[in-house]
């Protein structure tokens, strides 16, 4: 089998993060684009030639999204939702 960086892998999860992050109306909408700029330059591990070129501006472009989220939910939490809670109720017909 070929060897995978795990940064790469890590850069997948980045972009479903910031999506889900894009989504939702619980955490601002910028942190989720932020995320998701910061997955694709993870993938950039994927190459080991353009990973080796590019190490220190794609290991800055991914690893402050991460921080900036951290700090987010730390500092702030989730917004509360207008929208009634579903999650784990039965619905009435």
């Amino acid at each position: 089998p070929v060897p995978v960086n795990p940064l790469a892998v890590f850069g997948l999860y980045c972009l479903g993060l910031g999506y889900l992050v894009i989504r939702s109306a619980r955490v601002p909408r910028v942190i989720g684009l932020l995320l998701m700029f910061g997955g694709l330059s993870w993938l950039t591990f994927a190459s080991a030639s353009i990973a080796h070129r590019l190490v220190p501006w794609t290991t800055a472009a991914g690893a402050i999204p991460e921080i900036i989220l951290t700090l987010w939910l730390i500092l702030f939490g989730v917004r509360e939702s207008a929208a009634p809670e579903t999650f784990g109720r039965r619905q009435h017909v």
